[in-house]
């Protein structure tokens, strides 16, 4: 009886060379997909986040005669230690965490000390304490809670001075960050709930962060 030998074949380059190019094509194909997947995931962070300083908000609400928060409670101390964002950490569980939008690259958490760094969100102040800053309005002078803005996506700090960061309004310095979400802001209402919108001269009107 007679046995063939069968001798193992390596590849040729030409053959690793169009296995390389293979996955290299299929990983191009795959990346972008991954990349989507994951900011869909960042954003869907951010909306909870904001859906839960709405819960903390109301939890202020009830305690404070059903008026909204002021934007300080004071005159601005040139630090932002006495800002909303300060006065509301008390309602807040691991506000490490909720104060952070996963997409705010310049967010570092002090402690909660200083709410130019603290936040990656911004108040509508010039609405909800009808411009009188330390001073929040009563609830019941909002007449669309489903079209009135609340909290956003704010200003990162690194466009502009960080003390405009817990703010939010169609002014330059207090707009919406265009770097996050792929240009989208996350934008709380006064009813809760959340909207993406496009960081857009539309989005930006005066009238968008007014009191309906």
């Amino acid at each position: 009886m007679s046995f063939k030998r069968h001798e193992r074949r390596a590849f040729t380059l030409i053959e690793l060379l169009v296995v390389i190019a293979i996955i290299g094509i299929l990983a191009s194909m795959l990346l972008p997909a991954l990349g989507r997947t994951r900011e869909r995931a960042r954003m869907a962070q951010c909306c909870s986040n904001l859906h839960q300083l709405d819960i903390a908000m109301s939890m202020w609400w009830d305690d404070n005669d059903q008026h909204f928060m002021p934007l300080t409670n004071g005159p601005w101390d040139g630090t932002g230690t006495n800002s909303w964002v300060i006065i509301l950490l008390p309602y807040v569980v691991n506000a490490k965490e909720v104060y952070h939008c996963p997409d705010d690259k310049y967010f570092i958490w002090d402690g909660g000390s200083m709410s130019a760094k603290t936040e990656s969100y911004g108040y509508n102040y010039w609405a909800l304490t009808g411009g009188t800053v330390t001073t929040g309005v009563p609830l019941s002078t909002v007449t669309d809670a489903g079209k009135t803005v609340m909290l956003s996506d704010s200003t990162d700090a690194d466009a502009t001075s960080s003390q405009f960061a817990y703010s939010v309004s169609n002014w330059g310095p207090e707009q919406p960050s265009p770097t996050r979400h792929d240009g989208f802001a996350n934008i709380l209402y006064v009813d809760g709930h959340v909207e993406a919108h496009p960081i857009s001269p539309d989005c930006l009107q005066p009238s968008f962060y007014d009191m309906y």
